[in-house]
């Protein structure tokens, strides 16, 4: 799979995220443009060595101040299926602060907002399962809060969370409700309320 072409004048390509679908594998990749949109790149392949690309998956100009802060690029993007949608899972990085928090937006339909899944820094690099016993599964790297110089003293650096489901909730007039499948995930479609939106949140 080539790099970016010169002239889209990426400043990030990093952290690939396959699964498989109907006809064949699908791929995203982290990406952010200088132009100052961060984007997920969306790839098709039949056979999981030649790869085509297909369009930014998702894209959104950099967001300060009104709502979360979307970055410079996003890192180690995840896709899940929930509640219907398909669910993106991606860290926000830019060049001022690095990492910086977990998001989540909602990407079969076109991007418009951003939820906040962890508030960062210490949580990162979400990873998810798209299918377990559990359902849909979510981990993520607990980054070092301490001085460079306790990891050291300690003889160990970082570690890994539990694995946390991953679940949607509804939003109505700004209350969440935790969904269940009797609440949510069985409520037909033409029976939700105006102004419902999957959200995605953890439960450890």
């Amino acid at each position: 799979m080539p790099d970016p072409d010169p002239d889209e004048n990426a400043i990030m390509f990093r952290d690939p995220f396959v699964w498989k679908v109907n006809e064949g594998w699908r791929m995203v990749v982290g990406a952010g443009y200088g132009d100052g949109r961060s984007a997920i790149r969306l790839y098709a392949s039949e056979d999981l060595h030649e790869w085509v690309r297909l369009d930014d998956l998702a894209s959104l100009p950099r967001q300060e101040g009104d709502g979360p802060e979307t970055g410079d690029a996003w890192e180690c993007p995840q896709i899940l299926n929930l509640a219907g949608h398909s669910i993106a899972i991606v860290g926000t990085w830019s060049k001022v602060r690095g990492v910086n928090s977990v998001l989540s937006l909602i990407v079969d339909e076109e991007p418009t907002r951003v939820n906040v899944v962890d508030h960062g820094t210490n949580f990162y690099a979400a990873s998810a399962l798209r299918d377990s016993q559990f359902g849909p599964l979510m981990f993520g790297w607990v980054t070092e809060g301490r001085e460079q110089i306790r990891w050291a003293e300690a003889g160990w650096a970082g570690a890994h969370t539990v694995p946390c489901c991953s679940i949607a909730v509804r939003i109505v007039s700004g209350v969440r409700i935790p969904a269940t499948k009797a609440t949510f995930f069985g409520l037909p479609a033409a029976t939700r309320r105006r102004g419902e939106t999957p959200r995605l949140i953890r439960y450890f």
